[in-house]
């Protein structure tokens, strides 16, 4: 489905947060309603879909080459890192904050 991966891709933007790079993916409309029963960091946490991290970042004595992102790994790991929370919530925001700054100035035209 290249438009699909075009469409997805479109909506990606890689973000630097505590040494590390994260690439984030903007929620859709639909996902921002579905979210908004929960909390502030699940939706930044849903929003992850990459990172830099090795295998020595996500476990002590671990493997220093690069980690093939994983959701659930991802998820166990976000869990105990709480100061990469806010700094993750202020970048998915921003993304949010732009995308929509933007809807509303071709609204505008």
């Amino acid at each position: 489905m290249p438009a699909l991966d075009k469409r997805l891709k479109a909506r990606e933007a890689v973000v630097e947060l505590l040494g590390h790079r994260y690439t984030l993916r903007r929620p859709t409309a639909r996902q921002r309603i579905e979210a908004a029963g929960g909390t502030r960091l699940d939706l930044a946490r849903a929003c992850v879909v990459g990172w830099d991290l090795t295998g020595l970042d996500l476990l002590p004595g671990g493997d220093p080459t690069p980690a093939a992102f994983d959701r659930e790994l991802w998820d166990d790991w976000l869990d105990d890192a709480p100061d990469l929370w806010l700094p993750l919530i202020d970048a998915v925001e921003d993304l949010i904050a732009r995308h929509d700054a933007a809807l509303e100035a071709a609204a505008k035209n």
